[in-house]
């Protein structure tokens, strides 16, 4: 009899870990209960994370601007089904964005049209920068989740940050209609 037992939760154990390599995510989930188990968040600024292992901090007065923004319920922040809160002692999750800058966009040249010289096409010359969106566990202070945005050429990272939360909404949501099963990134 309990041999049987035994054999059912290992079959029921490999069903499940099975099933759960079918769930890819567009960020990278680090825990998939606490990520699950959010109902509140704040937004943490730079005192969240070391800068030399996650790149430089979007500064909290941008961090604020965005969420002012996008906290509305039919706004990015809004669709989370997450509360914003002021106070982080209180909140289930501490949100920060960082900025990561990317490589300038090249120039290339090739005959002009003309056929007079080399002409220059493309290449603005301007860096990319990309926001990266991490989700902290508020009281180990580890982070849960990690996502990014999509690159801009401007060093306005407001349309990457709504971006990389667009990424978690589509991840909540993922993750939440396969209850029980761990994320892949």
């Amino acid at each position: 009899m309990k041999s049987r037992m035994f054999l059912l939760l290992v079959a029921m154990a490999c069903a499940t870990a099975s099933f759960a390599k079918d769930v890819k995510t567009r960020g990278t989930v680090l825990n998939h209960d606490s990520l699950l188990r959010i109902r509140s968040y704040c937004l943490g600024g730079d005192s969240w994370f070391d800068s030399s292992v996650y790149g430089a901090p979007v500064p909290l007065g941008e961090e604020l601007k965005f969420a002012k923004k996008e906290a509305s319920p039919k706004k990015s922040l809004g669709r989370l089904g997450w509360k914003l809160t002021d106070d982080c002692d209180v909140a289930d999750a501490v949100m920060s964005f960082n900025s990561e800058r990317g490589a300038r966009e090249p120039a290339s040249t090739m005959p002009a049209p003309s056929g007079q010289g080399m002409a220059t096409l493309g290449g603005s010359g301007l860096s990319t920068f990309v926001a990266e969106l991490i989700v902290w566990n508020r009281t180990s202070r580890m982070p849960i989740y990690r996502v990014r945005g999509f690159p801009v050429t401007d060093r306005d990272v407001y349309p990457s940050m709504k971006g990389a939360v667009e990424n978690l909404r589509k991840d909540l949501q993922k993750l939440s209609s396969n209850s029980g099963a761990i994320a892949q990134p």
